[in-house]
């Protein structure tokens, strides 16, 4: 069976997750760019930019899946608590 585009590139996306979140931040935002009502493009966005501490653009990214999928209400529902308390963490963090 031969795969499709969108599957090889989701696979793509995957491997560079593997590396770490700055290596799939670009793959990502391509990635949803070309598929904005695939789910799991923009799940991949949103932990790459938490695991980032970028919270504000983690969130956004929550808001256009939940658009594209009502079905990501469950990964906003489970992370929004979490954002929060990492803004305040890295707040308290002396440099």
């Amino acid at each position: 069976m031969t795969r499709s585009v969108r599957d090889r590139e989701f696979d793509r996306l995957r491997s560079a997750w593997r590396v770490g979140p700055a290596s799939v931040l670009q793959l990502a935002r391509e990635y949803t760019a070309r598929y904005p009502r695939g789910f799991a493009g923009w799940v991949v966005l949103s932990e790459t930019y938490s695991l980032l501490a970028r919270y504000d653009e983690a969130e956004e990214c929550c808001h256009a899946g939940l658009r594209a999928d009502p079905q990501f209400q469950r990964l906003r529902h489970r992370h929004r608590h979490a954002w929060p308390r990492q803004r305040e963490r890295l707040r308290r963090v002396k440099y």
